[in-house]
């Protein structure tokens, strides 16, 4: 299902986007989870908690970090903001060589 927002004020969605990142989720992950939150906030009757990555995924994701060195959660911190950085770096060579063109 797609849901779309017309005319959102621009701090708004900075802000929505600034508080995302803090959380290392994306912009669509972090407004899920505010709206689910929201939702079962008022209705907990009418909703099942749900984790964001299905249980047996995230076993495998933390065996896998774990096999190869990345066994704290400061490691594993790190280790998500250099792929942040790589691919924030990634998409603004791919802005620049775009308007190049």
């Amino acid at each position: 299902m797609k849901i779309i927002l017309d005319n959102l004020e621009p701090n708004l969605v900075e802000n929505l986007r600034y508080q995302a990142e803090q959380h290392g989720r994306t912009l669509e992950s972090e407004l899920k989870l505010i709206l689910t939150q929201a939702v079962t906030k008022n209705h907990p009757e009418n909703f099942q908690q749900q984790t964001l990555i299905p249980l047996d995924i995230a076993a495998q994701v933390k065996e896998s970090l774990d096999n190869t060195g990345y066994n704290s959660h400061e490691q594993i911190i790190d280790l998500v903001q250099d792929v942040k950085k790589e691919m924030a770096e990634e998409h603004l060579l791919k802005a620049q060589n775009h308007h190049e063109s």
